[in-house]
């Protein structure tokens, strides 16, 4: 059977984490729906962190759809040693899980492709 998990160590999970993927991040990549920021890390694996706003999605079973969404595409995608943070934007909400999905997988695969950026 395939591990589906979230550990924690692909999680980033105290403020400080995020704090510093969101002071010192090396790309950014913006579109309507989403807000990714992403920043190298010495761990060998690759982290994520997920801020969708109740201000932005009010409906608690949105929010956790989103979440639900983030982490599956994360999982899917084999990403380099890098902490990402992926922030929750208006237009999301217009969008079905399918839509959200392929965003996610484009952003995942730009962000692959600028790996060199990410190494400076």
């Amino acid at each position: 059977m395939a591990d589906h998990s979230f550990p924690a160590s692909k999680r980033l999970t105290v403020s400080q984490e995020f704090d510093a993927v969101f002071k010192h991040n090396q790309l950014r990549l913006s579109k309507p729906e989403f807000l990714m920021l992403a920043r190298r890390n010495d761990l060998g694996s690759s982290r994520l962190g997920m801020v969708v706003s109740k201000k932005i999605t009010p409906a608690a079973n949105q929010r956790n759809r989103l979440k639900r969404l983030i982490r599956e595409a994360f999982r899917l995608t084999e990403l380099p040693a890098i902490d990402i943070l992926v922030l929750t934007r208006s237009r999301v909400n217009e969008r079905s899980n399918h839509q959200v999905l392929s965003l996610l997988f484009q952003f995942f695969a730009e962000i692959t492709a600028s790996d060199e950026r990410l190494k400076a």
